[in-house]
């Protein structure tokens, strides 16, 4: 019979990872963070697309997993 860690599944939260993720990128990312608080904005103001292809491109070998930081 298959686990519940087999499939992700916490066994104390359900779906819900079992650590708490994280409040902020690392200060490499910020032009990420900063894009993602203004998101809203961007979008209805019809500038996403500009601030999208403005932003540098930032490799992820900083980041430890999907939910992990170094």
């Amino acid at each position: 019979m298959a686990t519940p860690g087999e499939y992700a599944i916490d066994v104390q939260r359900g779906f819900v990872p079992g650590e708490d993720p994280v409040d902020a990128l690392p200060v490499f990312y910020e032009p990420w963070e900063r894009l993602g608080k203004n998101i809203a904005a961007l979008i209805t103001t019809g500038r996403v697309r500009p601030a999208l292809e403005s932003m540098p491109v930032l490799t992820p070998d900083r980041l430890r997993s999907a939910g992990g930081l170094t």
